[in-house]
């Protein structure tokens, strides 16, 4: 997958610098709603839906006909619910295995959050989106674009916020699954939609990234996120 969005990637540079004449700038600002399904090795998966916003820029080159690549850049800010998944009991009973085993107890630390606390999750991402798109025409006003979306996104920012205190939620993750970086900041994603065009310069637009890459850097755990957005953009 890695290869393919650098592929993508090198193309949309060579289009940047050969097709300049026939490129549009836009920019596109809307609703994001992510959900995070964290699935342990055994028990429930645990759900997160988180809300935001998004603010992307972008650089569309035609290909032939109505056939368009559109590398760009973009910020997602997302707030919601943290959850946490419930830890076998260290002493007695069944004990861990893996790397969970070594995950401290942090739901009697009363310096860190807990799930019986409802602590919030702010986190803020950079995304190098690549949308290969086709348009089609219905007459000079109104156009229909299907599009699919490789995605690499990184976090650059997540806290979990409790009261008027705030801890950095990768380590808050990295002390409960109990390994270091196990709660991955880079994602990719793959995503499809479709947007409206009203004549040359406005868009509505309507997507859903499938997360394919598993950010629990743990064996005992599986965490994915998938985000639909809602956006309206302008094409200059």
């Amino acid at each position: 997958m890695k290869r393919l969005f650098l592929t993508l990637a090198l193309l949309a540079g060579f289009l940047f610098s050969a097709e300049k004449s026939s490129a549009q700038v836009g920019i596109e600002l809307g609703y994001a709603n992510s959900v995070q399904r964290l699935k342990p090795s055994k028990g429930e998966a645990i759900t997160t839906p988180r809300s935001g916003f998004y603010i992307e820029l972008d650089y569309a080159v035609n290909l032939f006909a109505g056939l368009k690549i559109a590398p760009g850049i973009q910020y997602m800010y997302l707030a919601g619910e943290a959850k946490f998944p419930t830890l076998p009991p260290l002493d007695g009973g069944n004990k861990p295995s893996g790397d969970i085993a070594k995950a401290p107890s942090v739901s009697h630390d009363p310096s860190k959050p807990s799930p019986t606390r409802k602590p919030e999750a702010v986190e803020h991402y950079l995304s190098i989106p690549v949308d290969l798109s086709y348009t089609f025409r219905f007459g000079g006003s109104f156009g229909l674009t299907a599009f699919v979306t490789p995605t690499l996104n990184c976090g650059l920012k997540s806290d979990i916020k409790v009261a008027n205190t705030a801890t950095d939620m990768y380590k808050v993750m990295e002390d409960l699954l109990g390994k270091k970086d196990a709660y991955s900041r880079v994602d990719f994603l793959l995503g499809v939609g479709l947007a409206a065009d009203f004549g040359r310069h406005f868009r509505i637009k309507f997507s859903y990234d499938f997360g394919l890459t598993d950010r629990a850097q743990v064996a005992d755990f599986a965490l994915h996120q998938n985000v639909l957005k809602v956006g309206i953009g302008l094409m200059f």
